[in-house]
């Protein structure tokens, strides 16, 4: 258990000794200076904020003298009052569920606020058995398969560019680890599989609001030795359809790279195609092309 206490302070910008507001003739309103950049603020906050931070972990032997500690259960909350204000913030807290070999298998996220009612800031009586109500309940959960197709014979290995972003979810959650953008070398074919289930309940309607079933698969494919594809998918499994795709090419050029990049539905359909320097100091050197709706520039 890791406790957390700080305090932040704002102050009322403006006061006259700030020199951050001046006053109109007219109106005799205070005007901010920055107003078209940054609006500066006039309300005084003093804040306090209590956080605990949990680790639950198990110990594991693994032969003599030796033993791992895999975490299976983070537990995060945070809860902060306003002495400006006099006003209690929601507890806020985060449950990540894990297996032993590290995937996430639920994520929790909740809000319990400390007064009777929305409209009646009187604070519920712990001491007499009230607690604390639940506003907000969401919980996701994320499955995740690899397949694999047959082996080239002297195939040599090449790089993938697809990225999680592409994936709609976090890369770490399909395999149970932080690289997946590189297909496994000689293999002529790769597929992820990723299913993710979000629900939420809100206290204002009293009933789960919203819920998603969602497939995220990404897969890569060794055309030649050079030439590779991928193709990734979003698919709504609940109201069956296509959330996001794309499609993407690979080929190395000697001490270059060659990309390009097709996204067919959305806001942001479009190609973007570039040819950039292998080397990683160096790849700031690059071509970059692509439509307006993915925008445009190249040097």
């Amino acid at each position: 258990i890791t406790p957390e206490i700080s305090f932040s302070y704002t102050p009322d910008f403006s006061k006259s000794n700030f020199d951050y507001f001046q006053q109109d003739t007219k109106s005799g309103d205070l005007v901010d200076y920055f107003q078209d950049y940054s609006t500066t603020p006039k309300n005084e906050i003093r804040r306090y904020t209590l956080s605990l931070h949990n680790v639950f972990q198990i110990k594991i032997k693994e032969g003599k003298n030796k033993y791992i500690k895999p975490s299976l259960l983070f537990w995060n909350s945070s809860i902060s009052y306003d002495e400006v204000a006099d006003l209690l913030s929601d507890l806020n807290s985060t449950i990540r569920i894990k297996s032993v070999n590290g995937n996430d298998l639920f994520r929790i996220n909740m809000a319990h606020n400390f007064y009777k009612s929305e409209n009646n800031k009187k604070l519920v009586n712990i001491w007499k058995g009230e607690l604390p109500r639940l506003t907000t309940f969401d919980i996701t959960t994320d499955v995740g398969f690899k397949l694999i197709g047959s082996k080239f014979e002297n195939f040599d290995h090449i790089k993938d560019i697809v990225n999680s972003e592409d994936l709609g979810v976090d890369s770490h959650n399909l395999q149970g680890g932080d690289n997946v953008n590189n297909i496994e070398q000689k293999y002529i074919w790769e597929t992820n599989l990723g299913f993710s289930y979000t629900a939420k309940w809100e206290e204002i309607n009293n009933t789960w609001d919203t819920s998603t079933f969602t497939l995220n698969t990404t897969t890569k494919i060794n055309l030649s030795k050079n030439w590779m594809l991928t193709y990734s998918l979003n698919f709504n499994i609940e109201k069956n359809i296509i959330t996001r795709n794309s499609i993407k090419v690979y080929r190395p050029l000697h001490c270059w790279e060659f990309s390009f990049n097709y996204w067919p539905r959305g806001l942001s359909s479009g190609f973007s195609l570039e040819i950039k320097v292998k080397n990683p100091k160096l790849q700031d050197i690059k071509v970059l092309s692509s439509d307006a709706n993915r925008g445009f520039s190249s040097y």
